[in-house]
């Protein structure tokens, strides 16, 4: 007698996973990483990897998306084939239990309606609290987001900077921390008129962001300011600014002793407006001819001449 070998039943045959590409979730999990490190502390690690956005996680997050897009379809994929297999194994077992042919496959259309009804509701609606404090941060001037805004005080003083100071101007001061409105909201001349400090003249660059504190005691600063014909310097508090403080990026712009060497223009909130008088006479470097040659426009401050000092009525 031959033993012959059994065939397991129909419905003991599940349909098998398809081995996915790994990439979905690798490129996720990468991004979530940058993602991470952009709030992580400042290194050089962090600047290396997250300068192409800025090392701003909002901006990582815009690539993330995608990423997670991809693998959110991947996963719902999955889902709709596990339960599908568990239901055409189930219908299979009842149809061989009442001897009827179990050549069937359940269908699949009400697993993928049921699967994508709870990925778009649970995208929609899914962490509503995170998301309205996201919201907050930005719109919201009472729950000031990591950036911070400025005050109405601060705004107001800004815009009366067309009459408290002389039209030819040059006003040094954070562009992270306010200073950068001077050009747009009182048509002044702003030393650094975007948020980064970045220019052609790096070295006075360098003696402004490092060293502008020491104006009582660095001659050096002394003659970038009249060189550059800086005639107010704008002061605020230090804050944070995306989890670095605003004086680890430009400590000279901070912990000046206005006491000696200063006249207090305006203030707003809690920014202030100086005028410098350390440096003696300051040939104003401002006005709509200021910068004309996209790098700076040197000033004669080596001369005091006679006459009041820009400013002085």
């Amino acid at each position: 007698m031959t033993a012959t070998r059994m065939r397991p039943p129909r419905w003991l045959t599940t349909t098998r996973l398809r081995p996915c590409s790994a990439w979905p979730l690798v490129s996720y999990l990468i991004l979530a990483f940058l993602t991470a490190l952009a709030y992580a502390p400042d290194s050089a690690l962090r600047t290396y990897l997250l300068a192409p956005w800025y090392k701003d996680g909002r901006r990582i997050m815009g690539v993330e998306d995608i990423a997670l897009t991809v693998l959110m379809a991947v996963g719902a994929a999955a889902i709709v084939h596990l339960f599908h297999a568990a239901w055409t194994s189930s219908l299979r077992r009842i149809l061989v239990e009442r001897g009827l042919d179990d050549n069937v496959e359940a269908p699949r259309w009400p697993l993928q309606v049921g699967v994508g009804a709870i990925v778009v509701l649970m995208s929609s609606f899914g962490a509503i609290d995170a998301r309205n404090s996201a919201v907050a941060s930005v719109y919201d001037p009472t729950r000031l987001g990591k950036s911070g805004m400025a005050s109405e005080d601060e705004l107001a003083m800004l815009r009366r900077m067309a009459s408290t100071t002389d039209s030819d101007a040059l006003i040094l001061g954070d562009p992270i921390a306010g200073a950068a409105y001077v050009e747009t909201l009182a048509g002044r001349k702003a030393v650094f008129p975007q948020l980064s400090t970045v220019n052609a003249d790096g070295a006075s660059q360098k003696v402004l962001t490092q060293r502008f504190r020491d104006i009582a005691d660095d001659p050096e600063v002394c003659e970038v300011v009249r060189n550059l014909g800086i005639t107010h310097f704008y002061e605020e508090e230090d804050g944070s600014y995306y989890n670095i403080q605003r004086s680890n990026r430009h400590p000279g712009l901070y912990g000046v002793d206005t006491s000696r060497g200063f006249e207090l223009v305006d203030e707003g909130g809690t920014a202030k407006l100086w005028k410098i008088t350390a440096c003696g006479w300051v040939t104003p470097g401002g006005g709509a001819q200021a910068f004309a040659d996209g790098i700076r426009s040197v000033q004669p401050g080596a001369e005091e001449p006679e006459g009041p000092q820009s400013g002085d009525e």
